[in-house]
């Protein structure tokens, strides 16, 4: 069906406020896409740079099993918050391939980064929230981050189906459920042994996740791990934010 009568049937709505987009909008309206980009020049107080320029992370992502880690924006933003909503609950085309060309200008950005040697793999989401929302949204990212910067993805990892939602619990209940929560798929070495794995998930929280997938990676024999997210949830204390930089 032509693409213009389709959208007259089921108009593209802006993933920030729900406005009808014009055809020149592509995900959000001139407005939101304002705030979304102000949301990723978010000043980090702990290193001083822009949000897409971070690379501070969780208290819980130590070295040895992360190497570097970057995000696109913070996740204090109403209308981050909505994209990353957007992501985790509606299947929007647009709105992954719009993430999945930031998240690449990360990787670009990134000195001394060998693609060729490289492979996508992705925090995999549990069976029960695919039956639920019928995708994998960390898989849809991985395969779009692909796509545009050819870069094999490896289904490296799978979920063993924890019934708990991550929401619901604090950082170390969500600490020692991820040490259970994941293994490495059947025959999967071969495809990471001396490589770097870009590690793509939507929101990073407080790094449980991203931590128990990179040892896994490494165990697997990758050389290094890349962390990259859409958004992370800076935690504030008194004081300022508590995280790790390195």
């Amino acid at each position: 069906m032509n693409k213009k009568f389709w959208d007259l049937i089921f108009p593209r709505k802006c993933v920030g406020c729900e406005k009808i987009l014009s055809p020149s909008e592509q995900v959000f309206c001139r407005e939101c896409e304002s705030k979304w980009i102000l949301s990723t020049e978010r000043i980090c107080k702990e290193c001083g740079y822009m949000q897409y320029k971070c690379r501070c992370a969780p208290k819980d992502v130590k070295k040895g099993y992360i190497d570097t880690y970057r995000h696109l924006s913070s996740f204090h933003n109403a209308t981050a918050k909505k994209f990353v909503y957007t992501l985790k609950h509606r299947k929007n085309s647009e709105a992954f391939s719009y993430a999945a060309n930031s998240l690449f200008s990360l990787i670009c950005d990134e000195e001394g980064l060998d693609f060729e040697n490289c492979v996508i793999c992705y925090c995999p989401r549990s069976k029960k929230a695919i039956r639920k929302y019928g995708f994998d949204q960390a898989q849809i990212l991985a395969k779009k981050l692909s796509k545009i910067s050819k870069i094999p993805v490896v289904n490296a990892l799978v979920h063993n189906g924890s019934h708990t939602e991550q929401k619901l619990l604090d950082a170390e209940q969500r600490k020692i459920l991820s040490q259970t929560t994941y293994s490495l798929m059947p025959n999967v070495l071969p495809k990471i042994k001396g490589k770097t794995a870009i590690l793509v998930d939507d929101i990073i929280t407080t790094g449980s996740t991203s931590v128990a997938c990179a040892k896994l990676l490494k165990i697997a024999g990758a050389k290094k791990v890349f962390s990259l997210s859409v958004a992370y949830t800076q935690k504030i204390y008194k004081g300022g934010v508590k995280k790790l930089v390195f």
